[in-house]
């Protein structure tokens, strides 16, 4: 090694912090890509829209109020087969994405109460059009039961598609309130993706700073923790998805499942991404150092 790469070479000291500083970025990087996708996936209607016309949850639903709208027939004595003409997509998506978007507006200000704005009366009209009891003849007895089964079949279509009612995330939202400042703790978690990448910054202009003797090995540290943190985003997907919580979750709500399955597709593909761009990033940088780093024909033996 000649007496100028000598100089300009660090130290072992400051190899091991950059490394250690390295693996830290890394860290720092996966935990900020996770928070950003987060973010976004909580304030994005594209997102949301995606998630309520999914085919797959748009069958599942279908099918869930199929057979309970089949059920109330049996009980009101309606013929269920004219019923089962208002479960068209159209509606289906529109009761989704509202209940996704009171769902979201729900979390982001972290104030229980109110309900999906849905327009109610779109079914009740449908529902005179084709709900009809053949066999009851008293007026008053008509009116009755047809006011019972259309309340039933109106309640049976948005539980199909308001997977998360509105009197579990009620509680559970008035229960945090009242062990803590849910609202401050929340706009802390909002700000965790930019407090993320300061770090990440910092940790960067830090490993710069160790390899100041010759910082175009910097890049290698830097393309290594873009790596590392694309390696551990998969590490961390596979392991969640591999606990099982999509097994309990269908047990539990089947059409929940379903939708839960949905948003995740969605996500994947945004945080494959993410990854792909950090993997790129480690590609460009090693590439660059290897390239910068060639020691010219003859200097050696200059």
């Amino acid at each position: 090694m000649s007496t100028t790469a000598r100089k300009t070479s660090p130290g072992v000291l400051a190899r091991g912090f950059a490394w250690a500083v390295a693996a830290l970025l890394a860290l720092t990087l996966m935990l900020a890509a996770f928070g950003g996708v987060a973010l976004w996936a909580l304030n994005s209607k594209s997102l949301r829209e995606k998630v309520a016309t999914d085919d797959a949850l748009i069958r599942k639903e279908t099918e869930w109020a199929g057979q309970r709208i089949r059920e109330l027939g049996a009980v009101y004595g309606f013929d269920p087969a004219p019923v089962m003409v208002i479960l068209d997509r159209e509606m289906l998506e529109k009761q989704n994405l509202a209940g996704l978007d009171w769902l979201a507006a729900m979390l982001n200000s972290m104030k229980p109460g109110g309900n999906p704005e849905v327009d109610e009366g779109e079914i009740e009209e449908k529902l005179s059009m084709v709900l009809r009891f053949p066999d009851i003849k008293d007026q008053d007895e008509l009116q009755k039961v047809y006011g019972e089964a259309a309340s039933k079949i109106s309640g049976v279509i948005q539980n199909a598609t308001f997977s998360i009612r509105h009197q579990i995330t009620d509680k559970g939202l008035e229960k945090a309130r009242e062990m803590a400042d849910v609202r401050s703790f929340l706009d802390l978690i909002k700000k965790i993706p930019l407090i993320l990448g300061i770090c990440a910054a910092f940790a960067a202009g830090l490993i710069v700073l160790l390899i100041a003797g010759n910082p175009k090995q910097a890049l290698k540290y830097l393309g290594c923790a873009a790596g590392g943190a694309a390696l551990l985003m998969a590490v961390t997907v596979v392991m969640v998805r591999s606990v099982g919580i999509m097994a309990a979750v269908e047990a539990a709500n089947s059409r929940l499942a379903v939708l839960i399955s949905a948003l995740e597709s969605h996500l994947l593909v945004v945080l494959g991404i993410v990854a792909g761009v950090l993997l790129l990033v480690y590609v460009v940088f090693l590439i660059l150092y290897t390239r910068k780093g060639k020691v010219p024909a003859g200097t050696a033996e200059a």
